[in-house]
């Protein structure tokens, strides 16, 4: 694969972000807004970068608008105000099996609505996910040699949107799945042991849904 071609891809991605699916995604936020039922969105995020040329399997995760990140690998009920997280399998993030992200820095890798940007490029994504890895994901993501930002799949993990369509299908949740969803993963293992092919991120969202009925 052309490694230019691959590299104005990403750019093109970069530079017409706003104007992609994950339109759909605000939509979101705005149903959040308008009403106060609970609900779980299954997200389904197109593959790109060289994986993605060869093997378009793309990425699922899971977004839950009242269950939120106490950290990375422990969820809470949301307060008044938050937005709700995403999680999903990983694979090669601090060994664990996975990670919620609030929805806000994982689609744009900022902390608040007011501070998404209205355009962004290659450099400046790099930037915004660099300076959230360092204010809040060092536990998991630990700078590189003489404070370098690392290499990896991390970058998943936040600004999804500069790189992905993101289409999501909401179904409506209850109090009591959500409440019963932050037991069960609180006090279940958080150890990885992705498999492309039988333990994937899809596998994983199968999970979460199934508990969510």
């Amino acid at each position: 694969m052309n490694r230019d071609w691959m590299s104005q891809r990403a750019r093109r991605i970069v530079s017409n972000w706003l104007g992609r699916a994950v339109i759909v995604l605000l939509l979101l936020l705005l149903a959040q807004a308008a009403c106060a039922h609970a609900s779980v969105a299954l997200l389904m995020e197109e593959p790109y970068g060289h994986f993605g040329a060869m093997n378009p399997t793309g990425h699922s995760a899971v977004y839950l608008n009242h269950v939120c990140a106490a950290s990375p690998t422990e969820l809470r009920a949301c307060r008044p105000g938050e937005s709700g997280v995403v999680i999903s399998r990983y694979h090669k993030i601090d060994k664990l099996d996975w990670v919620a992200i609030p929805l806000i820095p994982y689609l744009y890798g900022v902390e608040d609505v007011s501070q998404v940007p209205q355009s962004v490029d290659q450099a400046q994504v790099v930037a915004l996910r660099d300076a959230y890895r360092r204010k809040h994901l060092l536990e998991l993501v630990p700078n590189g040699r003489h404070g370098r930002t690392p290499k990896g799949e991390w970058t998943e993990l936040v600004g999804e949107s500069y790189n992905r369509t993101i289409r999501g299908f909401e179904v409506v949740s209850t109090a009591e799945q959500d409440e019963r969803f932050i037991a069960i993963f609180n006090d279940r293992r958080n150890t990885g042991h992705f498999n492309i092919l039988f333990h994937n991120c899809a596998d994983f969202s199968r999970v979460v849904m199934d508990i969510q009925k």
